[in-house]
Formats: structure tokens, sequence, C-alpha cells
């Protein structure tokens, strides 16, 4: 942990003093601490404290931006869950025209896992492009594309390069309503990876030696689609909200990461399912600092490569046959569910006449699932609550 801190401190204190020469130094830090009954988002119903801080450093010019984002997520109880993140970025942006605005920009992160999960740990290089255009006042065409690199240290057979384009349609209404329609095609390509085949032969009078083959293998590309379509409405100066539909194609042989029969994976792969998701919101504005917001998520999910394997709540244990395999009841697992969030957030603007706000936020939010995978049969509460500070010099 003492050769990690340092790994974080060092670049921050570097990127501190840079930005402090050349120009205006943003700092955001917030700190989110909550209880979840339900870590696992399954019939285990496990539950923890959860401690999440995070630190944000940025500095803009009048054509560039320079950022920093670090955080760590740690579990009181079941500590092996817990990781930490980091992300270097720079971003360029051009004025094309009055009407017209492209960026450029790119990025290096990393996430460590304690040695549970260290086969998914990864360092991700990325690189992305987007433009805005405005036909009209009212009218805004956004465009753009994205490639990464993503290593798993641990784990060769993960690593891959991924694409996207996307293209998005806003427009605001004389009727204070706000409309956007967005479309993105995702593209992942595996890298291949090595096997070593080793094979014991044994010879008369000679005794036994050994031979090595290196082969090559290649998990599978994969490809999506995602359609997306929101209506926002400002009903009142003080009361706004949102509607939001979307559906994503995954054609493909899904995630990657769930290990075999691995009930958990700490990454939530988009690759691994497809589906309808809509989410509405709805929010109060009591004046400039307090704000009160409910959110309502309702989805469906089909996922790809995951079968239903039969499970015994009696005795807690994945059911074998007679070859020791486990037993599939259903092809691919299937989830309904929704969540209900409610939050409230107050702001103390400029603390000690300077350029600062310290935020305070308070959600809890319900979730409840149903799958034909009844191990994926779950409901959940969590409850949390936000400090945050940020500060401009």
């Amino acid at each position: 942990m003492k050769t990690f801190r340092k790994n974080i401190f060092l670049p921050l204190i570097i990127l501190s003093f840079s930005v402090q020469i050349f120009g205006q130094i943003n700092i955001d830090f917030t700190s989110f601490t909550s209880y979840s009954g339900n870590i696992f988002h399954s019939t285990s119903s496990v539950d923890d404290y959860i401690i999440s801080p995070q630190l944000s450093l940025s500095y803009t010019s009048e054509k560039s931006y320079y950022y920093y984002t670090g955080y760590l997520t740690n579990l009181l109880e079941n500590s092996q869950y817990n990781r930490r993140f980091n992300k270097f970025g720079y971003e360029y942006f051009h004025k094309f025209s009055e009407n017209f605005i492209g960026y450029f920009g790119s990025n290096f992160s990393f996430r460590k896992n304690e040695e549970l999960l260290n086969y998914y740990d990864y360092s991700q290089l990325k690189g992305y492009t987007s433009f805005k255009y405005y036909p009209t006042e009212k009218m805004l065409v956004g465009f753009g594309g994205s490639l990464q690199n993503k290593n798993f240290s641990n784990e060769e057979a993960w690593n891959h390069t991924e694409s996207m384009i996307w293209i998005q349609n806003s427009l605001s209404l004389p009727t204070r309503t706000s409309l956007r329609f967005s479309g993105s095609f995702l593209y992942r390509n595996f890298q291949p990876y090595s096997i070593v085949d080793e094979s014991i032969y044994s010879q008369s009078g000679r005794g036994k030696w050994m031979a090595q083959s290196m082969n090559y293998e290649e998990l599978s590309s994969l490809w999506q689609t995602l359609l997306s379509a929101r209506v926002a409405q400002s009903i009142t100066t003080k009361i706004g909200g949102y509607t939001d539909f979307s559906y994503r194609y995954n054609p493909s042989d899904g995630n990657p990461y769930e290990l075999e029969i691995q009930s958990f994976s700490p990454i939530d792969d988009y690759f691994g399912y497809g589906g309808l998701n809509w989410t509405t919101s709805l929010k109060y504005k009591f004046n400039q600092n307090l704000w009160s917001k409910f959110d309502f998520n309702l989805y469906n999910k089909k996922y790809t490569n995951r079968p239903v394997y039969l499970y015994d709540f009696t005795d807690n244990i994945w059911v074998v046959d007679v070859n020791d395999e486990y037993i599939i009841s259903d092809s691919n697992r299937k989830d309904t569910g929704y969540s209900l969030e409610f939050s409230t957030q107050y702001k103390f603007e400029k603390l000690f006449n300077k350029p600062s706000n310290l935020i305070l936020e308070f959600n809890a939010t319900y979730f409840n699932n149903d799958s034909n995978d009844p191990y994926f049969k779950y409901d959940d509460i969590s409850i949390g609550f936000q400090l945050g500070f940020d500060f401009q010099k």
C-alpha cells in the first residue's frame, strides 16, 4: 500500500506544480460512503459498507484541457474486492467556425485489484475525437469516434483493441422541450495469446523427458450497436425532468470476463448482454443551492454466452453430473429489473469568499432483479452520503 500511495501522489505533486506555473488549477475532492445490503447482486445477500474517495485535478487553457482522476473503492468487511483506479488525460479543442467545433484527446488509465482478483488488473490507452456542428441555434449535430487498447497484465487472453463511432442529434423546441437521438457502433478485437503445450515422453533406458510447443489462440471478435432517444422537459422554473429509452443489440459471443461459473465479476462488461433500458427522472429545484430528484430505471437484459447453471440452495453448491460437469438448466440468463432512487443535494457556494463549493448529497436506492436464473433473483437497498469540495485557483 505504501508503494501505491507513492505511485499516486508523486504524479499529483508534479501535475500540481506544473499547473500552477502555466495557469489555473482546478481541484475536486469527493468522498462517497454507502451501505449496500447486497454487494454481489445475487441471492447471497452479502452486505457491506463502501467508502470511495475520489480526487480530480484539471487545467483549462484557451484551447487545451489537462486532467487527472483517481479513486479508491474500499469495502470494510470484504476488502478482497477493493480496487484502485487512475486516469491521466489531455484534450485539445479547435473552433473551425462559429458553428463547428472539434475536440481531440487521449488518456491513459490503469486499475489495480487485490490479489484475489488481480487477473482483472489492466492498463488502457485511449484516443478519441468528437465534433459539434450547429446548423441552427436550436439544433446540434455531434459525431465522433474512439480507439482504445486495453492490456490485462495477468490475463493475456483478454488483451484487445476496441473502436467506436457515434452520432447524435439534439433539438430544442419553443415548448422548453429538448429532444436527443443517438446511435453508436462498437467493435472489439482480441489479440492472439500463447498457450504452452507440455508433453512427457518416455524412452527405454533414457528415463523421461519433456517437450514444449507454443500454440496461439484468439477469442472471437465482438460487435454491437446502441440506439437511444431522450425527451427532456422544463415544466416550470423549478421542475424539470427527462425520459430516456435505449436498445442494445448484441449478437456477439458475450462477456469474456465471466470465469466459468463464477457468480461475481467486478467488470460489468456491456458486451455481455443486450436488451432494452428505460430511465425517467424528475427534479425539483428549491433554490440556487438545494434540489431533490427521483429516478426510475427499468431494464430487460439477455446475457450472451452465459448459461443458467443449476444451484442447490439447501447446501449452497452448484450441482454437477456424474462426470463432474455443471448442469445447465437454460441456455441463456435473462433478467428483468428496476430501481428507484431518491437523492437530494445542498451546495455551499464561495466558501471563505473564494471560488469554491462544498457539496453535501444524500441518496437512497432500491433494486429489484427478476431472472430465469434463481441465483440472480434479488433485491437490494443502498443508502449513501457524498461529501464534495471543489476549488479553483
